[in-house]
């Protein structure tokens, strides 16, 4: 019994970076990963900076109205130094945190400006009568 012996031989193929269309979409997938993965991160830290944009203009708009009333109290002090009193109605005055400062004009009309202040925040009220 004779026994063919098979002289072809199996070839083995190295990977190589020329051997374009057997590895032609490998990597693909984590190309689109990195970009989504990015695109998510951009909407993430947009929307983080609109939060915090946000907050920031909700306490200023809470430091706005507290000087707000803190000028309108001026005027109240003013106007009850001038009518209750009949002393001047210029005056100053802290009002835990908040404060004002009032000054008046004598005139056709005497005009009260008073300009309340809280942290950095200024307000003011003119009154005429």
């Amino acid at each position: 019994m004779k026994i063919k012996k098979d002289n072809t031989q199996k070839s083995f193929s190295r990977p190589s970076i020329f051997n374009f269309r057997k590895f032609k979409n490998e990597g693909i997938s984590l190309y689109f990963v990195v970009l989504i993965l990015s695109v998510l991160m951009t909407v993430l830290l947009s929307l983080v900076n609109l939060s915090v944009n946000q907050l920031k203009i909700t306490q200023s708009v809470g430091d706005s109205v507290v000087a707000f009333f803190a000028s309108d109290s001026g005027i109240e002090h003013s106007l009850y130094n001038i009518l209750k009193e009949g002393g001047g109605g210029d005056v100053s005055s802290n009002l835990g945190g908040a404060s004002y400062n009032v000054s008046v004009t004598v005139g056709e009309n005497t005009v009260i400006k008073s300009v309340g202040v809280f942290k950095n925040t200024k307000r003011a009220i003119e009154a005429r009568y």
